[in-house]
């Protein structure tokens, strides 16, 4: 089965026997396609059948990462969000992390979390689900870089053997 991008043109070549997505179709799927594939209901469960996860039923693993790197145009795109200025936005939701010489960037701040240590600022614990979802930064959208989230599988599987579908692994 080949699936076309309808901005780019770029094919994606999916395997049926083994239902898997190249890396590079993986990724272009993951980022580009997804908000294209909301006018084509058809292609979005062909997408959806590739995916190995569902966000909705986690409890926000990727969100307690401790380094979320935020560009200067993630802090601009949270700023317009907000209503607030990118000085305020800074401020308000990152900090400079640096170490050595070979680390220095801008991560998204954490508050502290009743299932995992800490989650990032944005994250609403209450529903577990980002905050400012429209607005969330790159690395976000891109995650978690391909068909398969090694957390959700590990969380399925737990939840299976566990027969409950509400565990959470502390």
């Amino acid at each position: 089965m080949t699936i076309i991008s309808p901005t780019t043109g770029f094919a994606a070549s999916i395997s049926d026997s083994a239902v898997r997505v190249s890396v590079f179709a993986a990724r272009w799927l993951t980022v580009e396609c997804r908000s294209a594939l909301k006018r084509y209901p058809r292609r979005r469960q062909e997408f959806d059948s590739l995916m190995r996860f569902n966000c909705d039923k986690c409890p926000g693993y990727c969100c307690s990462h401790p380094r979320i790197a935020v560009s200067d145009f993630d802090i601009a795109r949270l700023a317009k969000h907000f209503g607030i200025s990118e000085v305020d936005a800074r401020k308000r939701f990152t900090y400079r992390y640096t170490f050595q010489d070979t680390v220095d960037e801008q991560v998204l701040r954490h508050q502290k979390d009743s299932i995992y240590k800490s989650v990032c600022k944005l994250f609403d614990r209450d529903t577990r689900k980002c905050s400012a979802y429209e607005a969330r930064p790159n690395v976000c959208r891109k995650y978690p870089y391909g068909n398969n989230c090694g957390y959700y599988s590990f969380l399925k599987f737990e939840r299976d053997f566990q027969d409950d579908p509400e565990f959470v692994p502390s």
